[in-house]
């Protein structure tokens, strides 16, 4: 029910997972303005900062900076008047393990979810502009081998939230680009200078390897090293034998699922 500028939502047999919601105003003589709320995860998130990118440049400028914080769930509101932007958040601090974020996760216009998936999705449009959001999206699911529900699509899938029968493989894809991410940001942070920008270039190869495969990704070792290495080969500055030996550990689980009790896995 809208009351004047009040907007009273009533959610109940909500065990695990999420709400998302969203808010049009379609009367001009309600004050209450239109807002979306949106779920920022690799592991859900906390107190992180969020960037309305206006000039869509990819890059959290200052002024960009929207007066709102990630709430203890890792849910923030966005106004009506940044619905049309890409949305970009950095820092904060994952709720599950208490760590520090490093990432910088960003999120299409009109997305309801801030995850490593958006952020490669919002990657691969910004890398080529003859490609459509739900081009990147089509992509991007085949080749991680992420199955979705009929009717379901990136701009609000949660993966932490998921509990369908693809709900493991899905959540550990998720997982490997977010684990080579943050490598790649984790180098970037223990980099004294302030020309270190190694997370974007891992984005990069990642957004490449995804558009230019033909088949599902198998991320096993010679892959992981090709993410994590410039254009002439050589590695970047980041600890490759921690990533590989997680990231192929996470390959091995994926494709055999079977092999690993779900209820333990997800958490359930």
């Amino acid at each position: 029910n809208a009351e004047g500028s009040n907007l009273i939502l009533a959610v109940t047999g909500i065990e695990s997972g999420a709400v998302q919601v969203s808010y049009t105003q379609t009367n001009q003589y309600l004050p209450l303005p239109s807002f979306t709320q949106m779920i920022v995860s690799d592991g859900y998130i906390r107190d992180a900062e969020v960037y309305a990118d206006a000039n869509n440049d990819g890059i959290a400028d200052e002024i960009e900076l929207i007066d709102v914080t990630t709430d203890a769930q890792g849910q923030l509101l966005i106004s009506g008047d940044n619905s049309d932007k890409q949305i970009i958040i950095k820092g904060g601090v994952n709720v599950d393990t208490g760590a520090v974020n490093h990432l910088e996760l960003t999120a299409p216009a009109g997305y309801s979810v801030i995850n490593p998936l958006s952020t490669l999705v919002q990657k691969i449009v910004a890398s080529d502009n003859s490609q459509t959001l739900e081009q990147a999206e089509e992509i991007l699911t085949y080749a991680l081998g992420i199955t979705l529900a009929a009717g379901e699509s990136l701009s609000s899938y949660d993966p932490i939230s998921d509990v369908s029968e693809n709900a493991l493989a899905n959540r550990v894809a998720t997982t490997q680009i977010a684990t080579v991410l943050a490598v790649a940001a984790a180098a970037d942070e223990a980099d004294d200078s302030v020309d270190s920008n190694i997370e974007s270039a891992v984005l990069s190869n990642l957004a490449e390897l995804v558009t230019s495969t033909t088949d599902p990704l198998v991320m096993d070792e010679a892959t992981v090293v090709g993410i994590l290495s410039d254009e002439q080969g050589n590695d970047f500055a980041v600890d490759i034998n921690a990533a590989t030996t997680a990231v192929v550990a996470m390959e091995a689980i994926k494709q055999d699922p079977a092999s690993v009790d779900l209820t333990v896995a997800l958490g359930n």
